[in-house]
């Protein structure tokens, strides 16, 4: 489930920026490359949703969340989330369209509600689902004779999501104002080694850095906060250092 911030604003100024096409271009696009995705568009609020749980799912979900949100913010709108798991009901006819209900449409929504960024998180369901994601997702050391494009597609999954020890929510009796988990990193798509997905989070950084001062509303100037992203640095050959 993600949401866009600010959304009001945008729908009075659509007359002149049409950033409405923009961003239900992008959504659709973005879906349409993943086919085992399903799409509820309404408003502010996207749900993509897929029928199976198992790895290649879980796979496209989150290929299709790091490049939505590497689009959103490359066009300059603001983007919150969060992916959750499990079972749901869904009705879908062409009279009273498509109605989904359920626990993990839920969760999603209580994660996503709360987040104080821009950025989108893993509720704690899918950790319970993928027990081993912290291991899938930990990068090592290149193995000699790979090759920087063979390691990044082997280890893919490492490349759209990583830990976050302090994601931002709202605080509330009881719970903490930050979170410890795991957060989507926004990428292009494009990325053939992770010093392609190093870019594209750079160039987020520099299209966030640019929103802030225009977020005149108190909700969206508390989550325009910049990525971050943990990169660890190898040299070669002593002179080549490459970001895994």
């Amino acid at each position: 489930m993600l949401d866009v911030l600010g959304f009001s604003d945008y729908v009075v100024r659509d007359f002149e920026s049409h950033t409405l096409d923009a961003y239900v271009d992008t959504v659709a696009a973005i879906r349409n490359k993943h086919p085992s995705l399903k799409l509820i568009l309404f408003s502010d609020t996207v749900v993509l949703y897929t029928l199976n749980d198992d790895d290649d799912d879980f796979a496209q979900m989150l290929t299709a969340c790091s490049t939505l949100l590497h689009a959103l913010i490359e066009k300059e709108i603001p983007l919150r989330g969060a992916i959750s798991h499990g079972s749901f009901v869904r009705s879908e006819n062409d009279t009273s369209g498509t109605v989904i209900a359920g626990r993990p449409i839920i969760e999603a929504h209580q994660y996503e509600a709360q987040l104080q960024w821009i950025g989108i998180m893993i509720a704690p369901s899918v950790l319970r689902r993928f027990p081993d994601l912290r291991s899938k997702v930990t990068l090592g050391d290149r193995p000699q004779g790979t090759s920087a494009e063979d390691y990044f597609a082997s280890s893919q999954i490492g490349g759209l999501i990583q830990a976050c020890v302090e994601i931002p929510v709202m605080p509330y009796a009881g719970i903490a104002e930050k979170l410890e988990g795991f957060a989507v990193v926004p990428t292009s798509g494009e990325a053939q080694n992770f010093r392609g997905v190093i870019h594209g989070i750079n160039e987020c950084n520099n299209h966030l850095s640019r929103m802030k001062p225009l977020a005149d509303l108190p909700p969206i100037k508390r989550s325009t906060t910049r990525v971050s992203f943990q990169v660890k640095v190898r040299k070669e050959n002593s002179h080549e250092a490459e970001a895994i």
